[in-house]
């Protein structure tokens, strides 16, 4: 397994490099990358009944295990990955889209269920009006049934991934740093390559 992992993450170097080289001006090509950065967010849910909260410390203090593999995905593939768990920081709508923006990363990937939508969605309409060339990518449970309806109604949503995001992250992201069509990308729905 080490192996077969090795060869791949090899493989993946390669090609990115190859990538690299043809879209970098020749002065820059001695100069090391820089990593790109990608936040991971698990948005702030409506979870509790309104006299139960004296149970949030319950059930909101657990990281995603999802996010987190993710985290590790993209770390591998060259990625600068962090990730805002709002609810265990106890953070608004609005102090995770505050936090993402003094960041600046190129990336956003937002988990949903559909108790976060809405939450999801200002966030993402926050973090859209100060950094309009971030991408906005949302995945999870929500997207895997109402992918195409949640971007239709979401504007400031770039692209959705649906199913399990581990690999067919990989697949956006590539085509997005080599500036390659999305059209053909498997699994996601997009705003830019009319898969909506």
């Amino acid at each position: 397994m080490v192996d077969f992992v090795r060869s791949q993450m090899q493989g993946y170097r390669a090609s990115v490099k190859r990538c690299a080289d043809l879209a970098a001006p020749k002065a820059s090509r001695e100069m090391p990358p820089v990593p790109k950065k990608i936040i991971f967010i698990n948005p702030p849910y409506e979870r509790i009944a309104p006299g139960y909260d004296f149970l949030r410390h319950i059930t909101n203090r657990s990281p995603s295990l999802g996010l987190l593999h993710l985290a590790a995905e993209v770390r591998l593939r060259g990625y600068q990955p962090s990730i805002v768990e709002s609810d265990m920081l106890d953070l608004t709508a609005d102090e995770v889209a505050d936090r993402v923006i003094a960041e600046k990363p190129a990336y956003v990937g937002i988990t949903l269920f559909t108790v976060g939508v809405w939450g999801a969605g200002a966030i993402a309409r926050k973090i859209k009006k100060a950094l309009p060339d971030t991408v906005i990518i949302v995945g999870g449970p929500h997207i895997s049934s109402m992918g195409p309806e949640t971007i239709r109604r979401f504007q400031e949503l770039d692209m959705a991934v649906n199913g399990e995001c581990e690999r067919p992250l990989m697949d956006p992201l590539n085509a997005l740093e080599c500036t390659q069509s999305l059209a053909g990308v498997p699994s996601i729905v997009c705003r830019y390559c009319a898969k909506i």
